[in-house]
């Protein structure tokens, strides 16, 4: 569901790791796996699930779009030799799909039904289904383990099924009745059975940067117990997500990278990387390897699936080569931009990743510094992905091209989509020069009858809130009121000392009892505390805010001193154009592809959280404010901040239009600031107890001083 996908796609982001390549044009000979194609007469729809019965027998799942405009599921038995795939008429209650589907051979198959409900968000059956399509054993997965705990299921030979989830392997017999359990010493990620009952678990990865290896923990079925650990070394720390076995102590380790062929003695060698492919990624979704060592998967094109064997032959083309590189490089980047490569025979895009530590800061700006040194050599990227990275700098220093001119002659992209205010705010002395698919959007709240019911404020008009009602600003005293207060301000480079003053007098914390340590939330509640901080990133958020005060009128107020909203856009997967890279129309042509209707809209799921474009952001509030919409996949869902827990329900009119006037009302995009930082280091003697205020403010006032009298 959409929480695990946010799960998932933050793993991505910190840990996608692939391989470097040069930038240029040449004429090349190359190997490219090919699908050479089996006619199936009867097969309807998109290939989902692709599940071997033997070497020319197959389960088929495919999905096609129904008359409501919903998904249709069907299942069928395909034969190779007959060339022809038979329906079969398995009876699902309306909402059911069937997920996790694995062959039970001659006894039919196994599978998880799943659906989608308004009280339970999820609920989930295990079934064992014939042939014929009959349902001859059920048991709700509440009675063997948690819905969302599991992974996967296996079937054994002797006809049992394994449920595995994150903690545990669960062996039922033919009835569905749990018969043994397996408690894993570590967390299991994903999981295989080969011929001798071992059962293969990803188990995470061990180690850091050049010394981290994926391992492999194998379950030993009949001795009933784990029996060993094996530590792949992979590519570039590259991340494991799925293994299958291919024969005798081997398996197939399925990476971010591509495939490797692995053994129980710790080789892992790639032999197909994914970036230098123009399958599209069901046909690795649904590789299966054959009893002879044949790879058998699929392609969809254009709704219709198409089944056949993986051979690789030799091609030659006249290939441009685009590097997209950057930091922490999102996954759904990724795979638009692998689908262009799959549609352009001309174009082999290949993805740079400046890897570091995701928990040292230290390396993050060691990431960050040779990504910017790569840029201004002329070596860097093509199509530079942003995160992580001053964009105002790059603009200003001509290091990203202009897209000015690109927009104007392009009929199918315009700057006059994207909502008005982020448009206005992403702009750098007038022009545009990189491309943002979504956002996100941070504010303070508080409640309308202490803050006011009108959005925006000076830090004057902060300061006499506070005097005025004898509250702390917020929930903690010190230095993070402090970051609250001036975070926006600082953002501006037009800094009023006064202001400064102000903010560290609110913040201080010196003779006061920080009483605070549990239940934070009443103190908004019973008014100790005015604000807090609001970052959304889902329209639901804003009813956690009304419960968090306890209150129907609250005001989306803003950061002392920044203009309209006091509001502060911060951009998702932005990217722009290298101005020193020789095929700008080729990146032109790719990256505008996120800014398009068809990428945006909340019917395709793109996007983890509000679209730029102006038609897809009021798309999105309209289907966030039905009562039944099934593209408000948060729609009926328990949320807790630990303190507060509401149901998600459909936006009011009011909720609605509290954040639409924030948003429009936007006037400013988040960017690294050294005044910011400067002041916020300054400031930390001063509530450490170690300097005075007026010492503090002097130091402050005197280095900002300098920084305007140097010109920035």
């Amino acid at each position: 569901m959409k929480q695990m996908r946010m799960c998932i796609r933050a793993l991505s982001m910190c840990l996608l790791i692939l391989f470097m390549a040069g930038c240029h044009n040449k004429k090349t000979e190359n190997k490219e796996w090919i699908l050479d194609r089996c006619d199936i007469e009867g097969l309807d729809g998109a290939v989902v699930e692709l599940t071997m019965i033997t070497e020319e027998e197959f389960y088929v799942a495919t999905q096609i779009m129904g008359s409501d405009d919903g998904m249709v599921e069907k299942i069928y038995h395909v034969s190779l030799g007959e060339k022809r795939a038979e329906q079969i008429p398995i009876s699902l209650e309306k909402g059911f799909y069937a997920m996790n589907i694995v062959s039970l051979e001659e006894d039919g198959f196994a599978a998880i039904l799943s659906k989608e409900e308004e009280e339970v968000f999820q609920k989930e059956e295990l079934v064992i289904v014939d042939r014929e399509g009959r349902i001859k054993a059920k048991k709700d997965i509440l009675e063997i383990t948690d819905p969302q705990e599991v992974i996967t299921i296996l079937a054994t030979k002797e006809g049992g099924i394994l449920v595995v989830t994150s903690k545990h392997i669960y062996e039922l017999d033919a009835s569905l009745n749990k018969a043994k359990e397996h408690q894993a010493s570590a967390l299991i990620e994903n999981a295989t059975i080969d011929e001798d009952g071992h059962v293969l678990c990803i188990c995470g990865t061990e180690g850091k940067e050049d010394g981290a290896k994926t391992q492999i923990c194998i379950l030993d079925l009949q001795m009933g117990k784990w029996e060993k650990l094996v530590n792949l070394k992979l590519e570039r720390n590259d991340v494991a997500m799925r293994l299958i076995t291919a024969g005798k102590n081997s398996f197939l380790l399925f990476g971010v990278n591509g495939i490797y062929k692995c053994d129980e003695n710790g080789n892992a060698d790639i032999f197909l990387k994914f970036a230098e492919q123009r399958l599209g990624d069901e046909t690795w979704k649904c590789l299966t390897v054959l009893p002879n060592g044949e790879f058998f998967s699929c392609v969809n094109e254009g709704g219709k699936a198409m089944l056949g064997y993986l051979n690789l032959e030799a091609v030659e083309a006249q290939i441009t080569k685009i590097v997209v590189g950057g930091i922490f490089m999102d996954y759904s980047v990724v795979r638009e931009l692998k689908e262009y490569h799959q549609n352009h025979p001309d174009v082999l895009v290949e993805i740079r990743e400046y890897d570091c530590d995701m928990s040292s800061v230290a390396s993050m700006n060691e990431a960050s510094n040779r990504l910017n040194a790569d840029i201004l050599s002329g070596n860097g990227p093509d199509i530079v992905y942003l995160q992580g990275l001053d964009h105002r700098m790059l603009c200003e220093q001509g290091l990203l091209e202009n897209l000015d001119s690109y927009f104007d002659k392009d009929p199918k992209v315009s700057m006059e989509n994207i909502i008005p205010s982020l448009r206005e705010a992403l702009s750098v002395n007038g022009s545009v020069y990189y491309v943002v698919p979504s956002f996100t959007i941070a504010t303070l709240v508080g409640k309308s009858k202490l803050v006011g019911d009108s959005m925006g404020w000076t830090m004057k008009e902060a300061y006499d809130c506070w005097k005025e009602h004898g509250a702390d600003m917020f929930l903690e005293r010190g230095d993070s009121a402090f970051y609250g207060l001036i975070y926006g301000l600082m953002q501006n480079d037009n800094v009023d000392m006064a202001d400064i003053r102000m903010a560290m007098e609110m913040a201080d914390m010196k003779g006061k009892e920080n009483s605070y340590v549990t239940e934070k939330n009443a103190a908004l509640k019973d008014e100790r505390a005015l604000l807090t901080v609001g970052g959304m990133s889902e329209f639901w958020y804003i009813q956690m805010f009304h419960a968090m005060f306890d209150e129907e009128n609250i005001t989306l107020k803003g950061f002392p001193g920044l203009q309209g909203s006091g509001a502060m856009f911060f951009v998702d997967n932005s990217m722009g154009i290298s101005s020193k890279s020789p095929h700008k129309d080729v990146a032109w042509d790719m990256i505008k592809i996120f800014l398009s209707e068809e990428y945006q809209s909340v019917k395709n799921d793109n996007l983890f959280y509000f679209p730029s474009r102006e038609d897809c952001f009021e798309e999105m509030l309209r289907e966030c404010s039905k009562k039944k919409s099934k593209y408000n996949s948060y729609l009926g869902m328990e949320m807790s901040n630990n303190e507060d827990r509401i149901i998600v329900t459909a936006l009011s009119i009011e909720d609605a239009e509290r954040i639409r006037q924030m948003v429009y009302d936007t006037k400013m995009v988040y960017h690294k600031s050294y005044l910011y930082d400067m002041v916020i280091e300054e400031a930390s003697s001063y509530f450490s107890g170690n300097k005075r205020i007026d010492d503090v403010y002097e130091i402050i006032k005197d280095r900002i001083d300098l920084y305007y009298k140097e010109g920035k």
